[in-house]
Order: C-alpha cells, then sequence, then structure tokens
C-alpha cells in the first residue's frame, strides 16, 4: 500500500524504493514480509547434514547446491527454489515439524505456506499451490522425515 501526499491510494507489489521529486511516500508493503524461512541456530554447520539426508531420502533433488538450500533458511529472498521430489504430504509435514514442532524455524504466523511455496517447486518446474499444504496427511515415512528434521 502506498500513499502520497494527496491522499491517493496505490497497490502496487514488489515495492522497494520509490522516488519521485517532490512527493512524500509512506511505503506499507506486505507481500514481501518473508522470503525464506530464518532458521533459529546460529549454527548453520547442520544445514550440509540436513540437506543431504533430504537427498539421500529423495525428498529433494540431488543437483541442489548447499548455497541454493543455505538460502532457505536464511530469512532472506532467494533466486533459486529448491526442487522437492518427494510428494506434497512429506513436504507438509516436513515444514510443520521444523516450524511447528522442533521450532528451528522463526514463526511466521501465518505465512507458513506462502514461504514454503516460494521455497519449493515441484519436480515438474510447477509451483505448489499453497492451499493445498492444509489438510494434508501424515505421510507413511513420517520416522525419516522425523529423523531428518532432528538433524537441525
Amino acid at each position: 500500500m502506498i500513499i502520497c501526499k494527496k491522499m491517493k491510494k496505490l497497490t502496487l507489489l514488489n515495492i522497494y524504493i520509490i522516488i519521485q521529486k517532490n512527493t512524500t511516500y509512506k511505503i506499507n508493503n506486505t507481500n514481501n514480509k518473508h522470503k525464506s524461512f530464518k532458521y533459529t541456530n546460529n549454527d548453520s554447520t547442520r544445514l550440509p547434514d540436513l540437506m543431504n539426508e533430504l537427498i539421500k531420502a529423495n525428498f529433494i533433488d540431488k543437483e541442489t547446491e548447499i548455497k541454493q538450500f543455505r538460502k532457505i533458511f536464511s530469512g532472506n529472498e532467494i533466486d533459486k527454489q529448491i526442487i522437492w521430489i518427494g510428494n506434497i504430504s512429506e513436504l507438509s509435514y516436513f515444514i510443520k515439524t521444523i516450524h511447528n514442532d522442533h521450532k528451528k524455524v522463526e514463526d511466521t504466523k501465518q505465512q507458513i505456506w506462502k514461504i514454503t511455496s516460494q521455497c519449493f517447486i515441484q519436480s515438474d518446474g510447477t509451483s505448489f499451490d499453497r492451499s493445498k499444504f492444509r489438510g494434508q496427511k501424515t505421510p507413511a515415512n513420517k520416522t525419516i522425515i522425523d529423523n531428518i528434521a532432528k538433524l537441525l
């Protein structure tokens, strides 16, 4: 939401800086509040182990780079999404486990599935529909996901 002195309202997406001669703007853009999850532990040396175990269990693509993987836990904007090759219920369970149960990432309030869909894409290259994450059943391989999540 952008409001100028003349009280005109404009809605713009992804605004970072607006400069216009002799006009003052108030920028309140909540659409970009979260770009990725923010890992709560300052010791990020566990992230490579987490990534390797997710690859080994066939949850993320084996071509995933550690730099790319670290970014999804940085709290910052990401430039490349992680390819999730598991199914949606496994991704949903993994995120709920690290977010809600283990509290390994900062509380994102109501943004959990928006952030998830920004950080991960499906193996066919399509985006996840964030409305589909809610109501997913616990996957049969939940024990594997629980053990991987404990690495954080």
